[in-house]
């Protein structure tokens, strides 16, 4: 339309329709990120750089980063630090990703003023070692459908008529990453009751 020499466009339609080009080639670039770093993933080619961490200074980071979001600025995020430190192997880079994504699914697929709850604990499972991290909202919840394919490459589920935005990868991409490290990612939710999303990274990955 814009190159269609039959057209006059006003300084006004031209800077609307840049604003829906640049809208949609963002959109698209997150789609290819994505949609490259599931295949890495899964396919086992995305290198970690392992690290000692204490999840609840990397925790920390993230939040404070997330509220510094143009989007999540107002978010009503609360963290229940633990009273000792918890340390694993992770890589902080990924790792936080996948601890992003989980955040922002909360917001974006939840009304405003839903408040999210971030706690960590040390765990023991099989005799071994862990670092327990729960994402609890007090939002609408999740059907049993929706919960169980929540890890879906684009499955968006019945309660995102509000934002369709995203790649519709970001709860793949988190679980993926978590698998990565060895560790364990699950979801409760119903109707009314909220979602919780438990993390759990073994302070001695067995890989």
């Amino acid at each position: 339309m814009l190159e269609a020499p039959e057209y006059r466009w006003s300084e006004e339609e031209v800077r609307e329709f840049a604003g829906v080009i640049l809208e949609k080639s963002g959109y698209m670039e997150t789609l290819i990120d994505d949609l490259s770093l599931t295949y890495r993933l899964k396919n086992g080619a995305l290198p970690l750089e392992l690290k000692e961490t204490d999840a609840a200074g990397l925790v920390r980071d993230i939040i404070g980063r997330f509220r510094k979001h143009p989007r999540f600025g107002s978010a009503d995020i609360r963290f229940d630090p633990p009273d000792r430190p918890l340390v694993c192997r992770l890589d902080p880079r990924w790792m936080s990703r996948a601890l992003e994504n989980l955040l922002a699914n909360a917001f974006v697929h939840n009304p405003p003023g839903t408040r999210v709850q971030v706690s960590l604990s040390g765990e023991t499972r099989d005799g071994r070692a862990s670092v327990a991290i729960a994402i609890r909202d007090n939002g609408r919840g999740m059907d049993p459908e929706t919960a169980g394919r929540l890890f879906e490459r684009y499955y968006r589920g019945t309660n995102t008529k509000e934002d369709a935005a995203g790649s519709g990868l970001g709860m793949a991409v988190a679980r993926q990453i978590v698998l990565a490290h060895g560790g364990d990612i699950e979801v409760e939710s119903a109707p009314g009751r909220g979602t919780a999303v438990h993390v759990r990274l073994y302070q001695e990955a067995a890989f």
